[in-house]
């Protein structure tokens, strides 16, 4: 018998309704079917056949399949123009099969590509660590904590101060 994911890849003609059904079944805890579903998003090629393949890349990290990962995100960046998403996919797949070598370039090219993407910059951080490279860490990490400073996340860390002391005095 067909499953329903076969169903629903080849009766769904458009890629992109796929892809967000992709993005579903990830945040959805559902790599396995992801992928199906993400494949027959990048087999129906076009403009969203390297969103697709990220997204494949994407679902078997979820899965802990991290060889097959570096694949997809490979096949991912060989459609179009290098973005952040999924070099930092590549970088993470590497640095996960223990390549540091391989993935700390890669991770470093993602926050160049978006400076802004605080967990390419977690990530790098956590990759120099794991590399014995602990002055590259901190600058990561402390970059990392710089790109995801906001005003809430600073009210959540810091809460405001009352102007009584009597209040404030009975804080811990």
């Amino acid at each position: 018998g067909r499953s329903t994911l076969e169903t629903i890849g080849e009766k769904v003609t458009d890629p992109a309704t796929l892809n967000w059904l992709g993005v579903a079944l990830v945040v959805g805890q559902h790599p396995g079917a992801a992928v199906v579903v993400y494949s027959y998003a990048a087999a129906k090629g076009g403009p969203t056949a390297q969103l697709a393949w990220g997204g494949v890349g994407s679902a078997l990290e979820e899965a802990d399949d991290y060889v097959h990962a570096v694949s997809a995100y490979r096949r991912a960046l060989a459609l179009g123009p290098r973005n952040a998403l999924d070099v930092y996919g590549l970088g993470v797949a590497y640095a996960d099969l223990g390549d540091m070598a391989t993935g700390i370039p890669l991770l470093t090219e993602a926050t160049q590509l978006a400076p802004g993407f605080g967990l390419a910059w977690d990530a790098l951080g956590r990759s120099q660590s794991c590399a014995g490279n602990m002055v590259a860490a901190v600058a990561a990490m402390k970059q990392a904590q710089e790109v995801d400073w906001s005003g809430s996340r600073e009210a959540e860390v810091a809460p405001p101060e009352s102007d009584d002391d009597h209040v404030e005095a009975k804080k811990p």
